[in-house]
């Protein structure tokens, strides 16, 4: 398993080599412990037991904000909801064999299985351009 999303594409070097030694790969974290559901802005605080805390730290936090609020807009652009992006960022990669992102609710599964779809290259371009 390895970290890899819009914001956290490091992972991505690996996976072609994971595939020539013929191991799978399975992305996680696709929505970047919740940044990429649209759900914290600059002042969001998580408190002192919260594991996000220390990644989604408060001096780390306004500058990831302004790259979702980048990523929402060009989702508009082709009619796609941040989330949806999110989700459809990992399945795109060819060599990741699956993503698992955490649910919480009914709803979020179905969300998160219907996002299943690889992303148009040309918006997979402008998504790793950001990274």
């Amino acid at each position: 398993q390895m970290e890899y999303n819009i914001l956290a594409q490091e992972a991505a070097d690996v996976f072609s080599r994971a595939q020539a030694a013929g191991v799978g790969v399975i992305a996680r974290v696709p929505l970047m412990r919740g940044l990429l559901s649209g759900r914290f802005n600059e002042s969001t605080t998580f408190g002192d037991g919260d594991r996000r805390r220390q990644i989604l730290a408060p001096e780390k936090l306004p500058a990831m904000v302004t790259r979702v609020r980048q990523i929402t807009d060009l989702a508009a652009k082709y009619g796609l909801s941040l989330l949806d992006v999110a989700m459809r960022f990992c399945v795109s990669h060819p060599h990741a064999a699956v993503t698992i992102p955490g649910i919480r609710t009914p709803e979020q599964a179905r969300t998160n299985a219907a996002a299943c779809e690889p992303l148009p290259a040309s918006l997979l371009a402008d998504l790793r351009a950001l990274a």
